[in-house]
């Protein structure tokens, strides 16, 4: 990867080499269905029929952006709606770190699963 131009700000440009192919997002949309939900907030985490696959964007790509990568973890509605903002029921960095977290442990489990079948 290469930065473009640098003025204290990271230009869009720079991460469009890291966006994941199509093929490889739809398959961790697809791989979720039937799993629970991972972030399970509490009074907020209702409906596990509704699970998808919720993109953990950090602070380099920003909210908003439209880039979404492989870093994630399955989460059902309600959780996904918290962690994006469309609601607000919990503090914004709570909702954040839980996220990072147990997208975290859901590649972990991953990386578990993948060495069992190798």
């Amino acid at each position: 990867m290469t930065v473009i131009a640098w003025d204290g700000e990271t230009h869009r440009s720079y991460f469009k080499s890291e966006k994941p192919s199509p093929g490889i997002l739809k398959k961790l949309r697809e791989s979720v269905k039937g799993q629970p939900c991972w972030l399970k907030f509490e009074g907020i985490c209702k409906a596990p029929d509704t699970v998808v696959y919720a993109h953990f964007r950090d602070l380099a790509t920003g909210f908003g952006l439209g880039l979404k990568g492989y870093f994630g973890c399955p989460a059902c509605h309600s959780c996904h709606a918290e962690v994006d903002g469309r609601t607000t029921i919990l503090e914004r960095d709570f909702a954040k770190s839980r996220h990072a977290i147990q997208s975290l442990r859901y590649w972990h489990h991953l990386k578990d699963l993948i060495w069992k079948i190798l």
